[in-house]
């Protein structure tokens, strides 16, 4: 059970979003660019960037205890 708090501390449904303009954006750079710039391997730039959200969801969460206790019915 520890391994899903891991998992959902993340806020994988906030991902879904995210994982779509990501991959609008590097559907239409492999498209319609001129130059090769996109990364060579896209799971893993996909994989490091779902990290990245994941830690900036948890630093969220970390600096908005104060807010969200003032904000609480409770």
């Amino acid at each position: 059970m520890k391994l899903l708090d891991y998992i959902f501390i993340l806020r994988p449904t906030l991902f879904f979003p995210v994982w779509t303009v990501f991959l609008a954006g590097y559907h239409a750079n492999t498209k319609f660019s001129q130059e090769v710039t996109h990364p060579n391997n896209p799971v893993l730039a996909l994989f490091l960037f779902t990290l990245m959200m994941g830690a900036a969801f948890i630093y969220n969460q970390l600096v908005d205890i104060e807010t969200d206790a003032k904000s609480s019915p409770i």
